[in-house]
């Protein structure tokens, strides 16, 4: 049996071999949607062809992920809703989404410290900033008035022993202000 040729090309940061009528994608980051499926396959679209993808397995480095594609045959019945395009504009849209979710993790590891005075700012910088980063608005607006709550708690029944303790003192007691 004849060996196909091998075409090779870069997508952005991806490499695809295309041998014959199978496609083989070596992937730089994950594709989470592309699930290997027996059933409700989604169609997955390169170059004007219809492919389901047959298998997905850990890529050497540099590479996260080998995918292998085959042409969608005629009877593969029901399809999945969902359809994924495979082109330049998928994966710098991948890569894209990566490197936000790489960013906002960094800010939110920076922010955690001040967690507690988070519940100050306004609501519309909770859920158009803080939320996006992995804040809960709600739950920093609960969490800071429990804390305010527990701290004035405590200051309150600090006051109160404070008092009662002076209000109990025997006249020998007295500290001594003078000297």
């Amino acid at each position: 049996m004849e060996q196909p040729d091998i075409t090779e090309i870069s997508i952005g940061p991806d490499k695809v071999l295309i041998a014959g009528d199978r496609v083989i994608i070596y992937a730089a980051q994950a594709m989470t949607e592309w699930t290997v499926r027996e059933f409700r396959r989604p169609p997955i679209f390169f170059r004007d062809k219809k492919y389901y993808l047959i298998r997905k397995t850990p890529g050497p480095p540099p590479y996260a992920f080998i995918y292998e594609l085959e042409p969608w045959p005629s009877e593969f019945e029901p399809e999945s809703t969902r359809v994924i395009t495979y082109d330049e504009f998928y994966v710098a849209e991948r890569d894209g989404d990566l490197k936000t979710s790489r960013r906002h993790d960094l800010i939110h590891v920076a922010l955690l410290p001040f967690y507690p005075l988070l519940g100050l700012c306004w609501s519309g910088f909770k859920e158009r900033v803080l939320g996006p980063i992995g804040f809960e608005p709600a739950a920093t607006t609960a969490g800071f008035s429990m804390r305010a709550v527990l701290v004035a708690s405590v200051r309150l029944l600090g006051d109160r022993r404070s008092t009662v303790a002076a209000a109990t003192r025997e006249p020998g007691d007295w500290p001594i202000t003078w000297v």
